[in-house]
Formats: structure tokens, sequence, C-alpha cells
């Protein structure tokens, strides 16, 4: 269990800090980046210094005060993009401004949010698909994960952030990659996030009182590929702007390819600046157009997550401890709110590729520079021809072309880089470059908009080649777990007291799969996927993966709802063990109402489910909440 009067200690370090604040200096932010104080200092941070970029701080026992409401938009509109300096290096700043705040020191910092509010502008968050209001360390991944590479990380520890509001971003509200010890947050309301309030991997010491999270955002005007279109741009730029990619129909240039990225990017950020749908007028940006406002992948109120990423499968087998998140103390907190759509997104087998799990390079999947992946299913031509105008013009159907290669300005962009870069200039892609063969060969077929190939002609369904598709993924490769209100992964020694968990609504719909695609032993698609079949539109309360000496006391959970598959309470999986609940209460679980065949799961709804995976004699559930055992 945790250490004794963990929380005393914590505040008793962050008095000290504020105490040797009080006796220093008050600066401004420029003034701190110029004299790096670290004898006690007031830094007052204002909405003009977040104008500049990410706020790095970088020396401690001081204390940073919010002094109004924020809205982060740096930069320059419509890029928003950082350039390189020695200021904000490439990497970790080439994907853009991941942070509004970044602590890069353990020599102690208060951050006083002062009863005020930081979010992002909405025009920042289209820009920047990937982003953290404060983020603990230097960069967002550890180095070698991530969409790109990254560099040895900068951890930081004795940190306090209190009292106020963190508004709109586009993944979290508060992230660490890995590392971060000695951290209290008190006094927070989360609110308007896209993945998590409250995601820390790898965190030690830690106290999280008195934070409401949620609700989730919804009002996200795009889906991933806006994002991947933004960061291809710079991948394309950089390949010899008079290299072709050979369509059997009619050759294009690097520079065209281009062109049509920049095309679609504007015309989607001037129809979002304008407040419209994103393809209003322009439907060259379909591919780009959201879901109803709702994120578009797993979403989470808090998770406390072992070292390192949590977007593969759910974790079976504990971390050592160094990796793992360990003494820590979650009280007071509701999470409330929390609605998504898991969005399937199938991808290609990569026949070179290992299935280990590594993130951003592709593992099992045929992606682009960044981790992308080449959305096979939906750049296969259903025979259908969506009219300019869906109003006035009626919609097409065709048998010729049922099957073929039907391109957006993404996956174009993703078939030059992989075909005509050099290993320095192609990032993680990793399409095969024939160009006669495999998807590569089916895709030149025709011309840069249609193919002539038929995709039965390359792929197998159900898998009997090296080229098959992958289902229970995201547009990143992520495998899809569902939405959770309070996911525990790779964690030891912490406990859980007075926590609520209200509204977590998952409305993902079933699997575009077969249950031929998920096969025996495991039934499984994803190559990181460890529970069986479809898991994307799954609803849990909690999660507890692979954890040790968890305890959970006054813990009530309502209304967990999925609209097409299971919903659960608590969900107990993986190497888990000595997990003890007192006064837990489950209510109102409703899972899909439809009879629908596998891989779909049916829409059983469980207060409480121990798989057998875990050590099932070391769990315990005072009161009247039952536990059913699952076959894992």
């Amino acid at each position: 269990m945790p250490t004794d009067n963990l929380k005393q200690n914590l505040s008793a370090a962050a008095d000290v800090i504020v105490s040797n604040a009080s006796s220093g200096p008050t600066l401004s932010w420029a003034e701190y980046k110029s004299q790096k104080p670290t004898d006690g200092a007031t830094v007052n941070l204002t909405q003009a210094d977040f104008n500049a970029g990410t706020l790095r701080i970088t020396t401690g026992n001081c204390v940073f005060k919010i002094n109004s409401d924020i809205i982060i938009q740096p930069g320059t509109a419509p890029d928003f993009f950082p350039t390189e300096s020695t200021e904000f290096p490439f990497p970790p700043y080439q994907l853009g401004w991941f942070a509004g705040i970044t602590v890069e020191t353990d020599e102690g910092v208060v951050l006083d949010l002062n009863g005020y509010c930081i979010k992002q502008s909405d025009l920042f968050a289209l820009q920047q698909r990937f982003y953290a209001i404060i983020e603990l360390g230097d960069q967002p991944f550890l180095e070698n994960q991530g969409p790109s590479q990254f560099g040895p990380l900068v951890t930081c520890g004795n940190v306090t952030i209190r009292n106020g509001i963190l508004g709109t971003s586009s993944h979290h509200g508060i992230h660490s990659p890995g590392g971060a010890t000695n951290i209290l947050l008190e006094n927070l309301q989360i609110q308007n996030f896209e993945v998590a309030g409250i995601h820390l991997n790898g965190c030690k010491s830690t106290v999280i009182s008195s934070c409401s999270l949620g609700p989730a955002r919804r009002d996200v005007p795009v889906l991933g590929t806006y994002s991947q279109c933004r960061f291809i741009r710079s991948w394309v730029a950089g390949i010899d702007q008079a290299a072709t990619l050979p369509f059997k129909n009619g050759a294009i240039t690097g520079a065209e390819v281009l062109a049509d990225l920049d095309n679609v990017l504007e015309k989607a950020y001037n129809n979002v600046a304008a407040g419209r749908e994103v393809n209003i007028d322009a439907p060259e940006c379909n591919f780009l157009a959201g879901t109803g406002g709702n994120p578009i992948g797993s979403a989470y109120g808090l998770v406390l997550n072992k070292k390192g990423v949590a977007v593969n499968g759910f974790l079976m087998t504990s971390p050592d401890a160094a990796d793992a998140a360990s003494n820590i103390v979650v009280e007071n907190v509701s999470i409330v709110d929390i609605v998504s759509n898991s969005l399937e997104v199938v991808g290609v087998s990569n026949p070179n590729g290992t299935d280990d799990g590594s993130y951003g390079g592709g593992g099992g999947f045929l992606v682009g520079p960044v981790g992308d992946v080449f959305r096979i299913d939906d750049l296969t031509c259903p025979g259908i021809t969506m009219p300019v105008d869906i109003n006035t013009q009626p919609i097409q159907w065709s048998t010729t072309k049922v099957g073929c290669y039907k391109s957006t300005a993404l996956s174009n962009a993703q078939l030059f880089v992989n075909l005509r870069g050099t290993p320095g200039q192609k990032g993680t892609a990793n399409i095969p470059t024939d160009t006669e063969t495999g998807i590569m060969g089916w895709a030149l077929s025709g011309d840069k908009s249609m193919g002539n190939q038929d995709i039965a002609t390359v792929l197998t369904s159900p898998p009997t080649n090296n080229l098959y598709r992958i289902y229970n993924g995201d547009s990143m490769a992520h495998s899809l777990k569902g939405n959770i209100g309070l996911f525990v992964q790779g964690v030891q020694d912490a406990s859980f007291d007075n926590i609520d968990i209200e509204k977590v609504h998952q409305v993902g719909e079933p699997s575009k799969g077969t249950a031929a695609d998920y096969p025996a032993p495991g039934h499984t698609s994803h190559p990181t996927q460890h529970l069986p079949w479809y898991q994307g539109p799954t609803c849990r309360g909690i999660v507890v993966a692979s954890s040790a000496d968890i305890a959970f006391s006054n813990c009530s959970m309502s209304e967990l709802m999925s609209f097409n598959s299971t919903s659960s309470g608590v969900d107990v999986m993986g190497d888990s063990s000595r997990i003890t609940t007192t006064n837990l209460t489950v209510k109102r679980l409703q899972g899909c109402s439809r009879n629908q065949p596998l891989p779909n799961l049916p829409g059983i709804c469980c207060p409480f489910l121990a798989r057998s995976s875990t050590s099932q004699n070391t769990i315990s559930s005072s009161g009247k909440c039952p536990v059913r055992l699952f076959k894992s």
C-alpha cells in the first residue's frame, strides 16, 4: 500500500517552495528565462507568454502563477507550427507545439492556476492534434517510442499543480511519458480533452486529490487523417519534387502530391475557421470529416500506466518495479461524461514487420512516415461514386470499379514517401515498393484517382498469406480498448478512495471484420491485442491490468453504456493480485441490446469481472457486488 502520510509530505514540500518563493523576487516569464532562478521566486504567467510557444520550466524552487484565463494559440495562423531553434529543437518539437507548459526539473515546482483556465484555442486544437496542456517532462514520449523519433527524456519531480481549470486539449490535460516522481495534483477541473484528463506513465509517489475529470470534448471537427496530412506534408516536401508516383495511366510528381495535400488542408481549415463542416463544398475533404463531434478513439478519465505508452493491447504481465507506476494515492475524484466513438481503421499486414507491439514503427501494419495506417478499406472503391452535391445529384453505382484503389491526398502522399524517399526521408514508412505487385502495384494500376485492379487479387480474407487485413485498431495502429473511466495498468501499491465515475459511453459501431478475421487460438486480429474479439465499442468503469496491491474504497460507478458491445463496472485482468474493494457500488450498466455475430461481443453487463489470468484468490470485494469469472 502507499506510503503513510504521502499527501501530507507532498503538501509540506510544496509549502516550502511557496515559502521560499514568497521571500524571493517576483519575475516575469522573460526574466525567469534569462535568470534561471533556483533560490526561490514567484513567476507570473500572462497570455502574452504563451503566444511564443511552449513555456519550458527548467529550474525549480519557484512558484509559477497564472494571472488570467489563457487561450493558447502560439505562432502564426494558419500553421501555428514552431521554427526549429535552440529553445525548441527538432526533436521533440518536430510534430509541433506538443504542450502549453513543460516541467523539466526535479528542483521543486508549484504551478498555481489561481482559479483560472488554460486551454487551446479552437483553431490551434484543429492544427495541433497532438497536445497536452501540461507535460511532465521535456517531450511526450520515451526514447524510441512515439510516431516519430525522440531522444532521451528529461524527467521531472517534486511538482505540484493546483487550483484551476484545464480546458480544451486535443489529447490530454496533464500527461507524463514516464518517470515523474513526487507529484501532487489537487483542486483541478480538467475538461474538453479528447484522450484523457490525466494520463501518467510510470509515475511514482503521486497524489491526485479533489479533482474533476470530464466531460470529454464533444466538438471535434476532424478525423485523425487531418493531422496525418499535416505531418506527412514535411516528408513529401523533403523529397525531390520532380520524382514521380508512376500511376499506369499518368504519373504525377511530388510537387503535385504536395499541392493536393495543401489543397485539402487549406479547404478544411477555412471551413472550420468559418464554423462549417470540414468538407462543405469540398468533396475531396470527405476523408477528413469527423463523426458527430465525439473523439474517435478510446477515451479515458484517468490513466495510471507503467512507464511508456499505453496504446497497445491490455498489459498481461507485470512490469519490472523500475517501470511500474507505484506509491499512488487518488482521493475525492470524479470522472464524468467520458463519451467517444471508437472508429475502427482497417489496416494491411506488414510482411516484413514484427509483431512486437513497438509504437511508431508500424509493427505489423503498413504505415506512412509517422505511423499513419494505410487505411485499406477506406481506400477501396465500394462501387459507389458520391456526387459533388448530394442534395441535387444522385449517387452513382458501379460494378466495374469495385475493389479498386480510390485515392485520397493522404494515401497518395503515403505511397510517394514510401516509393521515393531514401531511408532517411521515410520515417516509419514501410509499404513494399514493387510497383507491379502487392499494395503498391494495386494502387498504381490506374490513375491518381482510381485504380484498375481488384484488391481481392492482393489480399486474402480471412488471412491465408502475408498480406491481409488487420482489425481492432485505429488510424495510428493503436489497439482499440473501448472507453474506461479509471485505467490502472502496471501499477503497484495504490489506493483509490471516494471515486465517483458517472456516464462513460462508448458509441462505436460493430467491427468491420468477421469471426474468421480473428483466428484461433486467441481470437485476436491486432498484433498487440490480448483479449479476444473486437474490443472497440466496449465500456468499463475501472480496469485493473497486471497490477498489484491496489485498494478501492467508497467507489461508485453508474451509467456505463456500450451501444454495440459489453459494459462492466470493474474488469481485473492480466497478472494482477491483491486487489481489494470496500463499499463498491455499480449501477445502471447497459450493453448492446441486439444479437450481433462474432467478432462483436454480446451485450453482457457485469459489475465485477475477474479474468482467469489473475490471482483470483487474492481478489476480495466487500458488500454485495458479485464477481463473475471470465476465461481470458
